[in-house]
């Protein structure tokens, strides 16, 4: 059935690149091209997307007056993995407020202690922690999805690993 549902979706693309759009757009210069997105549902939905050629600015951190010695392809190739590389580390610490092996404390009763960085979930509930209760950093901050800094914890008095809302912690003293 998904077959069918591809290869009739190929033809239709195919069609309407031999066809041509009717609009009379002279004057959109931005190309666009017709996707088509296949859920679990067996369901055809066309959408139009738009490609976007971008072409980097070469910058050097040459002194003035010296020549590069490197090819143009080589300076894009390293700003994509400085680029790449910053975004990863922005994503892997979330928030630099707690440091792996600092002691902090939950500053309200009650607060939930989950499995995972995720407060969607009532499922992934370790239990619940009392105002004052120690734990220690055992890793970097993360975003969950729900928007939240999640710092992957210890509780000092069961060992039990989990994960507590950044909003909750403060360190000890």
């Amino acid at each position: 059935m998904v077959g069918l549902l591809l290869l009739l979706g190929l033809f239709w693309y195919w069609a309407s690149t031999l066809i041509g759009d009717d609009s009379d757009n002279s004057n959109d210069l931005t190309p666009t091209t017709q996707a088509v997105i296949i859920d679990d549902t067996s369901t055809v939905v066309p959408t139009n997307t738009v490609e976007a050629n971008i072409t980097p600015t070469e910058t050097s951190n040459q002194p003035a007056g010296e020549t590069p010695t490197q090819a143009s392809g080589n300076n894009n190739q390293q700003a994509e993995e400085t680029a790449t590389e910053e975004a990863t580390q922005e994503t892997e610490s979330a928030s630099d407020t707690f440091q792996e092996g600092d002691i902090v404390t939950t500053t309200e009763g009650d607060i939930n202690f989950r499995s995972s960085p995720d407060s969607s979930d009532d499922t992934n509930i370790i239990g619940t922690l009392d105002a004052g209760t120690e734990l220690e950093i055992t890793g970097p901050a993360v975003e969950g999805d729900d928007g939240n800094i999640w710092w992957p914890v210890t509780d000092s008095a069961s060992g039990q690993d989990g994960y507590v809302v950044e909003t909750y912690l403060e360190a000890s003293s």
